[in-house]
């Protein structure tokens, strides 16, 4: 978790006026981002920003979220 947050500081820090994508296992390394692509079977099932999707009922991005903290 320590090497998570010491690779997300230095990329924001590197790479802020850049886009970056990230591909993750972990929720967690998405926190900072601007938006959020989630996949399903190589399909695009929601975009946005992650407050929004985070909060959108019924969506696979929040259902990852709440699986993630149970």
């Amino acid at each position: 978790v320590k090497n998570d947050a010491v690779i997300q500081r230095v990329i924001a820090e590197k790479f802020k006026d850049s886009t970056v994508l990230t591909i993750a296992h972990r929720l967690s390394t998405l926190k900072n981002s601007d938006k959020i692509m989630v996949l399903e079977k190589g399909e695009l099932i929601e975009f946005g920003d992650p407050d929004e999707l985070e909060t959108r009922p019924n969506g696979f991005y929040a259902e990852m979220l709440k699986k993630n903290s149970a």
